[in-house]
């Protein structure tokens, strides 16, 4: 989808009518009129920020892209909870900085340098009540622009620390840019069969990195190397318990159309999140960085020592705001999809 044509889509979610018919279908009873309303006002909310947002300086145009981001969290949240409305959610992002006065301590040069290694924690508020809602799910793509299923994770507990470098190296749209300075932790994963007999396997796995293959042999899975080739595999029990966190690429899509699967080595807090969860923490880092440390974040795209991180900045930013809305409205379309599908 276009941009364009994903925007026009979301403009559904601000049609009071609309909304109603969505929740009927997706809960099976009546969405009250306060609620409806709550939920276009978000969505409107939402394309504003957007709209600003893209025509905004880089000096304030994360910190709107990531308002933006909630606003549209918010009224997917309200849109997918059985009951309750905007008075229910925990006040606060869901996120909070941990000690980033002293990662970027020093000279604005030094401080710089150390973006990577800035830490977020998440907490109560709209980031868990959004992963919550949405199940904490996946649209799995398998070679096709359609969705072939959903893969729910766990719910995350609270109080996991997060570190910038954790989600670039790990965010398969931002390698072009990471992979000169970084080690990359995902990798193009194809010919993926499961089976409640056989298990789940992945017959190749292109050039994976060396983290990314032990962090899941490390999990009980078994592993097999050959010519850059790998090649891992386990029991249908053990794929249960211990899933794959798995991303897909939406900017470089095959054939402009097809999301592209990369499998992905866990956090270090070993928590799994959705796609969604991924763009939503970092949009919030570029968000807050812009908002708390303007010095930081202007010397940043100004250029000079240290600015290395920069064109790494500059594309998960055109990341989030392309790919957020499209995960949405996809997540949306599809549930309502699998609902009708349930009733028939």
């Amino acid at each position: 989808m276009t941009e364009q044509e994903i925007w026009q889509k979301l403009r559904a979610l601000e049609s009071f009518d609309i909304v109603k018919k969505w929740f009927k279908v997706l809960h099976n009873r009546e969405l009250n009129s306060q609620r409806a309303t709550e939920i276009t006002c978000a969505a409107k909310q939402a394309r504003e920020y957007f709209r600003n947002a893209k025509q905004a300086d880089y000096t304030v145009r994360s910190l709107l892209t990531f308002y933006g981001i909630a606003c549209l969290s918010r009224a997917t949240t309200l849109l997918f909870r059985t009951s309750g409305g905007e008075g229910t959610l925990t006040k606060g992002h869901g996120l909070q900085v941990l000690d980033w006065s002293n990662t970027l301590s020093g000279d604005i040069d030094n401080g710089i340098k150390n973006l990577k290694n800035l830490k977020i924690a998440t907490c109560k508020g709209l980031f868990e009540n959004f992963i919550q809602s949405t199940n904490n799910e996946i649209c799995m793509h398998l070679n096709s622009s359609n969705v072939d299923w959903f893969l729910p994770y766990k719910i995350p507990a609270p109080n996991k620390e997060i570190s910038l470098y954790e989600l670039i190296s790990r965010i398969p749209d931002l390698k072009d840019d990471v992979e000169p300075f970084f080690e990359i932790k995902h990798a193009v994963a194809d010919s993926i069969t499961y089976s409640l007999e056989n298990g789940f396997k992945i017959n190749r796995i292109c050039k994976p990195s060396l983290s990314l293959t032990e962090s899941y042999k490390s999990l009980g899975y078994t592993t097999a190397i050959s010519n850059e080739i790998l090649c891992i595999e386990c029991t249908s029990e053990l794929f249960c318990k211990n899933l794959p966190q798995f991303l897909h690429s939406y900017v470089h899509k095959q054939f402009l159309s097809i999301p592209v699967i990369h499998i992905i080595a866990p956090l270090e807090c070993g928590e799994l999140y959705s796609e969604m969860g991924y763009c939503y923490m970092m949009s919030y880092f570029m968000g807050m960085l812009s908002r708390y440390y303007p010095t930081h974040w202007i010397s940043l795209i100004n250029g000079g020592l240290g600015d290395y991180m920069w064109p790494i900045i500059n594309r998960a930013q055109n990341y989030v705001e392309k790919v957020f809305p499209e995960l949405i409205i996809e997540y949306i379309q599809e549930k309502i999809k699998q609902a009708l599908n349930h009733d028939s």
